[in-house]
């Protein structure tokens, strides 16, 4: 997991509850007390989902409002963060296609072989008629947040998609897949 996922939840936490409750999840989850997330920097699966987990349960979300909250966060940091990403194309359909490039672009600065790869195999975009055919493989089962993101990046450009989630980890299939139409 790149370190953006982590970095946005950390500022989403502070937005909603002080330093004090952050340094709490971070010890429900195993995290050191004094971590700070990089941007661009691999971090362990299975500790996201340790920090997302505590996350939930000492602010008391729900898993849809918080992954709703998330992706307006995410868009909002890597809007002023990376301007250029939304510059670049005019439609909800071509930033998603471009999205999967910046996903890779991550994984391809990793110096480690192993994890760029595994980085690099999450997400995958093909071409479906007028859609897109999203294919998603990944253990934390982020899907619902991939439907957020796609969702909040379709108001952006005032062309919402319609998502249908054909295949689901969550439902015991080996990778999701979505269907993205306009």
């Amino acid at each position: 997991m790149i370190g953006i996922i982590e970095k946005v939840l950390c500022n989403l936490i502070l937005q909603h509850a002080d330093e004090k409750t952050l340094r709490l999840i971070y010890q429900k989850a195993g995290i050191e007390e004094d971590r700070v997330f990089e941007t661009n920097q691999y971090y362990d699966e299975a500790e996201f989902r340790r920090f997302l987990s505590a996350t939930l349960k000492t602010l008391g979300l729900d898993v849809d409002t918080a992954l709703t909250l998330y992706a307006d966060a995410f868009f909002k940091y890597t809007k002023a963060l990376y301007p250029s990403w939304y510059a670049m194309v005019n439609t909800a359909k071509e930033f998603l296609q471009l999205q999967v490039k910046i996903h890779d672009g991550f994984g391809h600065s990793l110096n480690d072989l192993e994890k760029s790869q595994r980085l690099m195999k999450k997400i995958k975009v093909d071409t479906n008629g007028n859609g897109l055919m999203v294919t998603y493989c990944s253990e934390n089962r982020l899907c619902g947040l991939y439907i957020k993101l796609a969702e909040r990046v379709g108001e952006h450009y005032g062309d919402k998609p319609t998502l249908t989630h054909e295949k689901c980890m969550h439902k015991g299939a080996e990778e999701c897949v979505i269907n993205v139409d306009w």
